[in-house]
């Protein structure tokens, strides 16, 4: 911990930062959980919650203020993950895609943490003498230096010669801050490979015979089980934190197999969703609940995140909706699902004592739909923190009780982007062995095809990912 950090924190523990200072009044309720969905809608959600699939997220919703979240196109993960992080759009916070050229050694590299040019909600909460755990957040590796805990993202890990994103590499340095905290998640992640996969065979892929189904469906059954072992890693590590550090004012972990599962398996769930769709009953019986399986045991796992500390505040986001899509290039039984063409919202949910109870996902109402870039001053209003006047969005005063929102006025400052997390901060990737596994994941899921659908069609048509600042500065000098 450096001193800055250090001096800010024995701030916080002397209570001198109280009502109308730099926040942590000492309230549970403005304690919170943020647990991010990736993929996750309403659409679903609400019907299994009427079903009585759902209790934990139906409780959450019951006491809390449940909305749709509009999003941003393109609704790519590591620029949405990143815009709610750190309340910025991708042209400021600097995070344009999955992937890039490094121009140091034209290999294809992952984003990097030292890249993004705006503070996340990490970096604010600590320089302002507040606490936090952050797991498996998009781009946040290589791990930096917090007040309190981080376990990053790699996008990808290697176990038993199986590659998938979002958890934790044996021999893949920084991945933890403190460092010395891996040795905590490594017990964790041995464990879960020893019962996770029987336990999703019991529970999600229990009518799958695999020799009724074809090599495609099969690699794509095995992906994602994998990306689900890393849910249960990431969430297992959450709570861990939530147990034995009730010091930190925030945990917050992000999960991903929700959105892979509606990629891979909509046409078995919604086998009338296009006319293109060709699904066998025998498909449809065998993985046509892979999807509402999986947010039922996502739900189990919000359960027991809450259960740990229930006087936290929770807040539950997801990046974007889901519908029937294919993509030009990919077979169905590889992707189904999509987000891309249409812009489609994602899941609000603030639960706690600070909220009002007020549920618009079926009927939005008159008001502003909440967007992406409120999710960062509405965090740093319940955590006593001003917002920003560089940030676009907004408090979600209607989320709020009004005797909170009297006891509490809104407050601003400038911004928090002073210093080396937004300027002076290297601008090239950060490479490491496990760039070219990542790439290949990726191009399997579609998403470089997106990607390159994305970039601006100019200079060179082959050209199909982002380039980082460096070279796209020397590019500039030469045409000039």
């Amino acid at each position: 911990m450096t001193g800055r950090l250090a001096s800010l924190f024995l701030l916080t523990l002397l209570g001198c930062c109280g009502l109308g200072g730099c926040g942590g009044s000492g309230d549970p309720s403005s304690k919170v959980l943020v647990i991010g969905l990736d993929g996750a809608t309403w659409d679903i959600i609400n019907p299994l919650m009427k079903e009585g699939r759902l209790p934990n997220i139906k409780a959450l919703v019951d006491s809390g203020f449940a909305s749709h979240l509009q999003t941003d196109v393109p609704s790519l993960s590591p620029i949405i993950w990143t815009t709610i992080a750190t309340g910025k759009p991708p042209d400021q916070h600097g995070i344009k895609s999955f992937m890039l050229l490094d121009p140091k050694t034209g290999a294809t590299v992952p984003y990097t943490s030292n890249m993004r040019r705006t503070k996340a909600f990490w970096n604010i909460l600590s320089e302002e003498g507040l606490s936090c755990g952050v797991v498996g957040w998009w781009i946040s590796w290589p791990a930096e230096e917090v007040n309190g805990v981080i376990v990053t993202s790699y996008s990808a890990v290697k176990v038993s010669n199986r590659l998938w994103k979002g958890t934790i590499f044996p021999d893949l340095e920084d991945q933890t801050y403190p460092q010395e905290f891996m040795k905590t998640v490594r017990p964790i992640i041995e464990d879960c490979e020893r019962t996770v996969n029987s336990e999703l065979q019991a529970r999600i892929f229990s009518r799958v015979d695999t020799k009724k189904l074809k090599p495609i469906q099969n690699t794509v059954i095995d992906d994602t089980r994998n990306v689900f072992l890393a849910d249960e890693i990431y969430s297992r590590t959450a709570e861990h934190l939530l147990r034995e550090r009730k010091d930190l004012d925030v945990v917050s972990v992000y999960l991903s197999g929700t959105d892979v599962a509606c990629h891979r398996f909509w046409k078995y769930y919604k086998p009338r969703g296009l006319p293109e769709f060709n699904t066998t009953q025998e498909e449809v019986r065998m993985l046509g609940s892979v999807i509402p399986d999986y947010y039922e045991h996502i739900d189990r796992i919000i359960g027991r995140l809450v259960a740990i500390d229930p006087d936290r505040s929770v807040v539950l986001i997801s990046d974007h909706g889901f519908q029937a899509e294919t993509r030009q290039g990919m077979g169905q039984n590889e992707r189904s699902g999509g987000h891309e063409k249409k812009r489609l919202p994602g899941i609000l949910l603030l639960s706690g004592e600070p909220f009002v109870r007020k549920n618009l996902t079926e009927k939005p109402g008159r008001s502003e739909l909440p967007t992406i870039y409120d999710v960062l001053p509405s965090l740093l209003y319940l955590q006593e923190l001003p917002t920003a006047l560089d940030m676009p969005g907004r408090v979600l005063k209607e989320a709020f009780k009004k005797d909170v929102l009297l006891d509490r006025p809104v407050r601003s400052q400038d911004t928090y982007d002073l210093g080396a997390a937004s300027s002076g901060a290297p601008v090239a990737p950060i490479a490491s062995d496990l760039d070219r596994a990542l790439q290949e994941r990726l191009e399997n899921l579609g998403y470089l095809m997106l990607q390159q659908q994305n970039e601006p069609q100019t200079g060179n048509q082959d050209q199909p990912l982002e380039k980082s600042d460096d070279e796209a500065e020397s590019k500039k000098k030469k045409d000039d």
